[in-house]
């Protein structure tokens, strides 16, 4: 039966992520259960969807979830104390900051599950989009939120713009499964010959420095 992260002893000032619960169930079930199964949020706010992942997604043995965030003292408190109310602390790591500074921090194709929900203008969701792309296996799905958010605003102040960049430039190596106020997406595996050119590429560059080293010791 599944979770749904609002038991009495948490505290949210919001149920924002309620209504996606359905697809992300749908979407994401492969995952709940499976052992040793990664996730990175990007924005975790006071942790509810955190707990929610925790409880109904990243359920196998030595799963664990990784928040990114720059965790303000207006409710990193929050986090810290629904995280513990949860009994799920040992599977979650925390990591304060921006994410242009602590995502290249994380080594590449490290993750199954990936939610992007930081920063909301273009370039901070491109920055995110990328990273995310870098950071996750091949099979691993990556959800972008907010889509849809403020159309109003220009787009340089808004996540569209970047999120059809990321999907236009990452054609035919993506699978696109679910486009509405959330875009989710799934990474497809390189085919063999790609994976063969790239390391025939690393292998000339490394052979090109070498002979640069010997010829000038």
């Amino acid at each position: 039966m599944e979770s749904d992260g609002t038991r009495s002893t948490y505290t949210f000032s919001t149920n924002y992520g309620v209504p996606f619960r359905p697809q992300w169930s749908l979407f994401l079930g492969e995952f709940a259960g499976r052992p040793g199964v990664r996730m990175l949020e990007i924005g975790s706010f006071e942790g509810q969807s955190a707990i929610w992942f925790l409880e109904n997604i990243v359920t196998g043995a030595g799963s664990s979830i990784t928040c990114v965030d720059l965790f303000l003292p207006l409710y990193s408190d929050r986090f810290d104390q629904n995280i513990a109310a949860s009994g799920m602390a040992a599977r979650v790591t925390k990591l304060r900051g921006d994410s242009k500074e602590v995502l290249p921090s994380l080594a590449p194709l490290s993750f199954d599950v990936l939610y992007v929900d930081g920063g909301h203008c273009e370039e901070e969701v491109w920055w995110d989009a990328l990273q995310a792309w870098r950071l996750a296996k091949p099979g691993a799905i990556i959800i972008f939120d907010d889509y849809l958010w403020e159309s109003q605003l220009p787009p340089e102040k808004r996540p569209q713009r970047a999120i059809d960049r990321f999907l236009a430039r990452r054609s035919g190596r993506l699978e696109l499964m679910h486009k509405d106020y959330q875009v989710i997406v799934r990474k497809l595996p390189s085919p063999p010959f790609r994976r063969f050119r790239r390391l025939c590429s690393k292998l000339f560059r490394r052979t090109v420095a070498l002979g640069r080293t010997r010829m000038n010791p």
